[in-house]
């Protein structure tokens, strides 16, 4: 579908994927094919609470900063809380999405998907090197 730098400053790309049922994946390489992140975005993993957990409540969300929920939502996802480390657009273009590198009170790096209404679509670990052994491509 697309591709776009992934904001984390070491040269990665995000590339969006559509499978042969239609679903949408979310895949985190660098240049030499090795993979850090790759999920498939079923739905809101907040459910609808995305608002709730960073305190919006009743609110109009086109008059709100729609990067900036998304940062507050990803640094709440964790628990125990997050900071955000590096932030860009995730090049789908529709809902603003936002890639967010959020780091946890353990110092883990995790890339967040999420919207400008607080809706959280992927929260993967990043880091180390996935292994695809075995998973279908096609």
């Amino acid at each position: 579908m697309n591709a776009v730098d992934d904001g984390s400053g070491i040269g990665f790309s995000l590339v969006w994927l559509n499978d042969k049922d239609g679903n949408l994946w979310m895949c985190d390489a660098d240049a030499n094919g090795n993979v850090y992140a790759y999920t498939i975005l079923a739905g809101d993993l907040l459910e609808g609470e995305g608002p709730e957990l960073i305190g919006l409540q009743d609110v109009a969300f086109d008059e709100e900063d729609p990067q900036a929920i998304a940062e507050q939502v990803c640094a709440a996802y964790p628990e125990g809380g997050g900071m955000v480390a590096a932030v860009v657009a995730d090049g789908l273009g529709f809902d603003p999405g936002f890639i967010v590198f959020v780091a946890d009170s353990a110092g883990a790096y995790h890339l967040c998907n999420a919207t400008g209404v607080a809706a959280v679509w992927a929260f993967e670990p990043v880091g180390e090197l996935i292994d695809l052994t075995g998973i279908e491509t096609s």
